[in-house]
């Protein structure tokens, strides 16, 4: 993650000097002159001013936005299931909570505790508001006579994991199914995780390569224009 974090900074100070230093040097010409800078020399050397003189402001904002969202986030609980509803749709998060609920339950049954009872407590161990609300569904359902696998099917597991809760009730192996759902799921995340700082590395190169280009425009532009005002 290195590569792309020091792209970025770069990219940063490179804006930062611009802006303050090499923009205003434009400015004071053409202000002489009678003309006009181009409209991205202007965004950005406004833009550049108004962060500088408003930096703590700026600052102080964003901190409180963050306390307040905190706030909010803890003391309402349709805004948390919403967005740990959300959090599931990323395959990384997903697989993390599969893996959790899969060693969770496997350590229990092993230990002697009865399906439902495990389920429960999968379920009371989870922060996700949204896995809790499905497991305790499903453990309402166990308690019922319902299977295991029946149900984690209906509620969208991958098909892979639903094919081993599957068999191992069949056979009665459903601890050393769940453990192997475990260790599949752990390798889904590692293999998640491996794969992120070279998407990091391509999404840092383009925002860097974004701000260079605005950059070069915001120079060269003016650049032209002063031909045309000399």
């Amino acid at each position: 993650m290195y590569y792309p974090l020091f792209v970025l900074l770069a990219a940063f100070i490179a804006a930062i000097v611009l802006v303050n230093v090499t923009l205003p040097v434009f400015e004071n010409f053409f202000e002489s002159q009678g003309g006009e800078l181009p409209l991205v020399t202007l965004i950005l050397l406004h833009g550049g001013r108004f962060f500088s003189e408003h930096l703590i402001l700026i600052v102080l904002g964003i901190l409180l936005s963050g306390i307040f969202f905190a706030t909010i986030y803890d003391r309402i609980a349709a805004l948390r299931f919403s967005l740990d509803k959300l959090k599931l749709r990323s395959k990384l998060l997903r697989e993390i909570e599969l893996r959790n609920f899969f060693g969770r339950l496997s350590f229990l049954l092993e230990s002697g505790v009865t399906l439902d009872e495990a389920i429960k407590l999968c379920a009371a161990a989870t922060k996700n508001l949204f896995m809790q609300k499905k497991l305790t569904e499903i453990k309402f359902l166990v308690e019922r006579g319902s299977n295991l696998g029946e149900l984690v099917a209906k509620e969208n597991f991958p098909p892979l994991y639903v094919g081993l809760i599957v068999t191992g009730e069949a056979g009665g192996e459903l601890v050393n199914m769940l453990r192997q759902c475990e260790a599949m799921a752990d390798f889904e995340v590692e293999e998640i995780l491996r794969g992120l700082p070279a998407k990091a590395e391509i999404f840092g190169t383009l925002i860097a390569g974004l701000i260079v280009a605005t950059l070069v425009f915001a120079v060269i532009l003016p650049i032209f224009d002063m031909t045309n005002l000399l």
